[in-house]
């Protein structure tokens, strides 16, 4: 029987959630009726092969398994009096602008949050010595990201004091801080979590994973990962260097500052993107 890590995947609260949730499930007869995730069964296993969760079973021991996700019946925050912020952080990839677009019509339009602002380039803009402005965030700002590439909160990379992050969230009064980046970003996500625990301070933080090497298990291909791969050329010629999806990397670069000239493979451990290229001989 294969050995798993004991690890705690409960999703930690602020407190009990009492307001009722203004996400309201569509008509029982639309076609892609939303159920609330409390109403079904709450969590799934993080292994698939039936044969190992019967052993953990028979074994004594609880199969580890994630919280689902989706929304709830009963919230935490008063969406009418919440402040909510986001920050992209680290390299810049396609499909960031839709992120952060996703995120405000889902605060403003599905739980009627009106207070939403970006930081800007990162970690850096909750450190008041660089001096960056917020943004402020609503359905007009966003309406037109789809084809805009790069992140319109820019990015910076780099760790920065997680003390001076916590008293910005506090000073700026924000109630959810929504963190898009790699594992960088997260483990800065985790240390700023166990600062807001110390202060005892009601701030929730929700990480969004952007990572080049795919590497979280029991999950989709991950966001810049898959553009990563569209990025590859897909003839053997390498023609395609001229395509949309270049010239959306083009577009990241200058979001970022002055364009980079020269498009390289990602990834911590390598290009990983390279075996899944089109060109059989992978010729990079």
């Amino acid at each position: 029987m294969e050995e798993y890590d004991i690890i705690e995947t409960t999703i930690p609260t602020l407190g009990p959630a009492k307001i009722p949730s203004p996400v309201i499930p569509p008509f029982d007869n639309w076609p892609l009726r939303t159920s609330f995730a409390s109403q079904i069964p709450n969590q799934v296993a993080l292994d698939v092969d039936i044969d190992k969760i019967k052993q953990l079973i028979e074994a004594g021991i609880d199969p580890p398994s994630f919280e689902l996700a989706g929304p709830r019946e009963k919230i935490y925050f008063d969406p009418s009096k919440l402040k909510c912020a986001m920050v992209t952080c680290g390299g810049l990839c396609p499909g960031l602008n839709d992120i952060i677009r996703s995120i405000v019509l889902q605060l403003y339009y599905g739980y009627g949050v009106r207070n939403i602002i970006g930081i800007r380039y990162g970690l850096q803009g909750f450190i008041p010595n660089y001096g960056h402005d917020v943004i402020a965030l609503n359905p007009e700002v966003v309406a037109n990201l789809l084809d805009t590439g790069g992140s319109i909160l820019g990015s910076s990379r780099g760790p920065q004091s997680i003390d001076e992050i916590v008293d910005s969230l506090e000073r700026m009064n924000i109630g959810i801080l929504f963190m898009i980046g790699g594992d960088g970003t997260l483990r800065a996500a985790s240390s700023i979590v166990e600062e807001i625990k110390k202060r005892k301070t009601k701030i929730s933080v929700i990480g969004i994973p952007k990572t080049i090497d795919n590497d979280i298990y029991h999950g989709s291909p991950l966001l810049r990962f898959r553009h990563g791969r569209w990025m590859l050329p897909p003839q053997p010629s390498g023609r395609a260097y001229g395509s949309r999806r270049l010239s959306e990397r083009h577009r990241d670069d200058q979001a970022d500052g002055p364009p980079f000239r020269i498009y390289r493979g990602h990834g911590r451990c390598g290009p990983t993107g390279c075996q899944f290229c089109p060109d059989p001989g992978n010729r990079f």
